[in-house]
This record gives structure tokens, C-alpha cells and sequence, in this order.
């Protein structure tokens, strides 16, 4: 196994799961996360700056050189979608 914590510290991900039936009890939730996380990707697309601006705010340990090449591969991935359609590598 891997750590990534140990090999990688300054990585950061986040994934988001769901069961079925919690979509169906809490569809209301679930649209209103949705919609915010959209809205960021969005606002992201429309200021680049944000990004950078941001993690430094809130990640001051990282470096502002790692911030860049994050984003920009981020970006070529295409994980910040504005339409939610998450492609990543294939």
C-alpha cells in the first residue's frame, strides 16, 4: 500500500459519494451541494486568479510555483468541469 501522505504531503484531493437512496431522501441537499460546487468551478473559469489567490490564503505552506501547475493540470483535466462532467485521464 501506499501513503500518500508520507510520499505526497502536500497533495490534496477530495472525492464525493453517495448512496442512492440518500439522493432520494435528501435531493434537496444534494442539488444545493451540487450547485455550490459548480458555482466555484465556474467562478474559477471566469477569474483564474482565484485559484491561486485562495490557496495561499488558505494553504500558506504551499508553495505559490505548485499552486500554477496544479491549477493548469486541474484545469487540462478538466476536474474543475463548469458543467460537472468530470473526464480525468484515460
Amino acid at each position: 500500500m501506499i501513503s500518500y501522505a508520507k510520499i505526497f504531503p502536500q497533495l490534496i484531493g477530495s472525492m464525493y459519494f453517495r448512496t442512492s437512496d440518500y439522493v432520494q431522501k435528501n435531493a434537496p441537499i444534494v442539488e444545493s451541494v451540487m450547485e455550490a460546487i459548480l458555482n466555484a468551478h465556474r467562478s474559477i473559469e471566469e477569474r483564474p486568479g482565484l485559484v491561486k489567490e485562495n490557496a495561499l490564503r488558505l494553504l500558506p505552506e504551499t508553495k505559490p510555483e505548485l499552486v500554477d501547475a496544479t491549477a493548469a493540470t486541474y484545469k487540462e483535466l478538466r476536474i474543475w468541469d463548469i458543467n460537472g462532467v468530470q473526464q480525468g485521464p484515460r
